[in-house]
């Protein structure tokens, strides 16, 4: 009995993978498997390198890790314009996409119609960080003062809105304005 042609196991693979594959009586060519392994490493090895290691953050991942000198300016609302005549410290910490820290020292002066008047910023923590690719946001100890932006190299920039009580005659304002840092 004549022996029939078969498809062998190499025919079901891409042809880029197993170019020499035919129809034959026999299984495979010895080297074939050998070959066919390599190229399997080869393309793991690519994806290992192409997903940034193993670290989860991938390829162009930003991080915000660092000490950053940070200043406000042009923020205004209510009839209350407000900037920063001293830059503020900000420690922040990254664990993958979120991050948190401290803030401390900087001053604020602000104009309005209680007059012109400068407050030192103080210190606090730097809370609900989050990132994604290069946008950012984040609060000074609570939402009401809210920063959101994007990361550049060794720069942050963007916009702040931050919500505060002026007390008489003023009262509570909601302050629009921008926002930059550089990696220290």
């Amino acid at each position: 009995m004549q022996s029939q042609p078969y498809l062998t196991d190499a025919h079901i693979l891409p042809p880029l993978l197993c170019p020499i594959a035919t129809w034959s009586g026999s299984r495979t060519t010895p080297w074939l498997g050998e070959r066919l392994m390599r190229s399997l490493y080869l393309f793991a090895l690519l994806g290992f390198v192409a997903c940034g290691g193993d670290n989860g953050t991938g390829p162009g991942s930003t991080s915000v890790d660092g000490v950053w000198s940070a200043s406000l300016s042009n923020l205004s609302g209510g009839g209350v314009s407000c900037s920063s005549t001293a830059p503020t410290q900000l420690t922040l910490n990254q664990t993958g996409s979120t991050f948190s820290g401290s803030y401390t020292g900087g001053e604020l002066t602000c104009s309005g119609p209680g007059g012109t008047f400068s407050e030192p910023v103080g210190s606090g923590s730097v809370i609900n960080g989050q990132i994604n690719g290069n946008s950012l946001s984040f609060d000074l100890d609570t939402p009401d003062f809210h920063q959101t932006g994007t990361v550049s190299g060794n720069s942050l920039s963007g916009t702040a809105q931050w919500r505060i009580d002026f007390g008489a005659p003023t009262g509570v304002v909601t302050l629009n304005g921008n926002w930059g840092a550089a990696k220290q």
